[in-house]
């Protein structure tokens, strides 16, 4: 007669994590596989997905220069600002900002009399 110790180890289900992320460079899917002592794995799946950046627009006009962003514009442009992690869910918002400054000079005539000396 043998004797035979038989040991059965039963693997662990796979266990799915989902995630988000601001930064595009962490979306995707990632396996991770984790060993016990016994020689089971463990399988864990993470699917990170991209969250929404938040986007606005701010326009401002003027005659000879106009104030945008804390700033003096002597001629029309458009920028871009980024407010790192202000949007609601901790991204990044950006406001573009157009202005228009339209440079208009005002010519103004001055009459006056002519006084001869005699």
């Amino acid at each position: 007669m043998h004797t035979v110790n038989l040991t059965i180890n039963y693997a662990s289900p796979t266990t799915t994590i989902n995630n988000t992320t601001c930064d595009a460079n962490l979306v995707g899917t990632n396996t991770t596989t984790f060993s016990n002592v016994n020689g089971c794995d463990s399988v864990v799946v993470t699917n990170t997905t991209l969250l929404p950046t938040a986007y606005g627009s701010v326009s401002v006009s003027g005659c000879d220069s106009a104030l945008a962003n804390g700033t003096w514009y002597y001629a029309s442009t458009s920028f871009n600002d980024t407010l790192n992690n202000q949007a609601t869910n901790g991204c990044d918002s950006i406001v573009t900002y157009t202005v228009s400054v339209s440079n208009l000079q005002l010519q103004q005539k001055i009459s006056m009399p002519v006084i001869r000396q005699m």
